[in-house]
């Protein structure tokens, strides 16, 4: 008998054994080690984890496709909505991200990144009261992070509510770098509120340059309508 007949022989006997047992379904095909195992095969925290591999080698497909297979074993996995949210977000999907991370505040009540990422959403889908109250409801539960600051800000400015726009871009200009560094917001916030300062004031290629710098280091699709608007009244100032 050869070497690969003996290969199958004992292939098979093992598929038999496991299925005698009741864990066939724990056998994976050969070749197909990244394909979606079935749901029930394994736990929320499973798929969770393999759609964040996934992510890394840009594979969103199948991330999209584990991360229902971890909602669908436990409807309470707030990191898997989140996790959801952030992607739809990114793919300009914001119905399906607010209600993602809706879920996720339901879940997780005490969160403060979901609520300033609910406000960014609402900000974007132009509900702007709604902005408000979760940047509020974030800097109240965080309150040493400027770039809640920023977006309560640019909803406020957005509402034409100039004074306490301002007072927002200033506090978030004021605050101690270490404690803006330390909230995960760090420099970058404090130049966009420098730039919301001066756009408020008429200086409006002040403004554009400030953005333009935080741009170049973390592009934000928020930030590039005010550059926009920004650069259109310098240049009708100009003229």
């Amino acid at each position: 008998m050869n070497m690969k007949h003996t290969s199958n022989i004992i292939f098979v006997s093992v598929v038999l054994a496991l299925a005698a047992t009741g864990c066939g379904d724990m056998v994976l095909t050969l070749g197909q080690p990244t394909s979606p195992a079935p749901v029930g095969n394994m736990d929320a925290q499973f798929y969770v984890n393999r759609a964040k591999a996934e992510l890394r080698q840009n594979d969103r497909a199948d991330a999209y496709t584990d991360l229902a297979n971890a909602i669908a074993v436990n409807s309470d996995c707030a990191e898997a909505y989140v996790i959801r949210a952030r992607m739809e977000e990114g793919d300009g999907n914001n119905m399906a991200a607010l209600n993602d991370y809706t879920r996720a505040i339901e879940l997780l009540p005490n969160s403060a990144s979901n609520y300033a990422a609910r406000g960014r959403v609402k900000y974007r889908m132009r509900d702007f009261d709604g902005a408000v109250s979760d940047c509020s409801m974030a800097i109240q539960l965080s309150p040493n992070n400027a770039f809640h600051l920023v977006y309560r800000g640019m909803a406020y400015l957005q509402k034409g509510d100039v004074v306490n726009a301002s007072m927002d871009f200033r506090k978030a200009v004021e605050m101690p770098t270490q404690e803006a560094i330390s909230a995960g917001a760090g420099s970058l916030a404090k130049r966009e509120a420098h730039g919301f300062l001066a756009y408020i004031a008429g200086e409006y290629r002040e403004a554009a340059n400030s953005w333009e710098g935080v741009q170049a280091l973390a592009h934000s699709p928020d930030l590039s309508f005010w550059i926009t608007e920004a650069n259109n009244r310098w240049n009708s100032a100009s003229h």
